[in-house]
């Protein structure tokens, strides 16, 4: 099929340029067809030098695409390499806070940082609501909001102590 193809083509390249010979011979030089043709060669040759742009911007397109794909085998096999390995950490770290959960020590500890962070959190409030700026250094002034502060607390104690009984 391709061999009677390019019979099609020579043979017409063929009738092409004896239709030129002739046609040649009666023509006089024309500056318009002139200008035009060179127009149209100098258009001829942008296009195929955009066509020339394009697709070297498609290799290279095509070559990180690939690089790519070649990264994402390389994870996606590491992944696979590692799974079991990521699944065993997974079910021991939960085996352990588990144990964390249900250790009696840790219990009262993490009980004693909620409680201090309240209390922090407390302290904060009552600075902010005084309008006092949080790295103050006036001992009166530290000495009201440490005053504000333990009647919070107290305040505090009081309602949950009556929850509790």
């Amino acid at each position: 099929m391709a061999h009677y193809l390019d019979d099609f083509i020579a043979d017409f390249k063929k009738q092409m340029l004896q239709d030129e010979e002739e046609d040649y011979d009666d023509l006089q030089p024309d500056m318009a067809e002139f200008s035009m043709s060179t127009a149209a060669e100098a258009l001829r040759k942008e296009l195929w030098d955009n066509l020339e742009q394009q697709f070297a911007k498609m290799q290279q397109m095509k070559k990180r695409l690939g690089e790519e794909e070649t990264r994402f085998h390389r994870i996606f096999f590491l992944l696979q390499e590692n799974e079991q390995e990521l699944e065993n950490l997974l079910i021991s770290n939960a085996k352990l806070r588990e144990e964390v959960k249900n250790n009696p020590e840790e219990k009262e500890r993490r009980e004693y940082y909620r409680r201090k962070l309240w209390i922090n959190d407390v302290y904060d409030t009552c600075i902010s609501a005084a309008g006092m700026p949080a790295n103050t250094r006036d001992p009166l002034e530290q000495l009201q909001m440490i005053k504000i502060f333990l009647q919070i607390i107290s305040d505090v104690k009081m309602k949950t102590d009556e929850e509790d009984s």
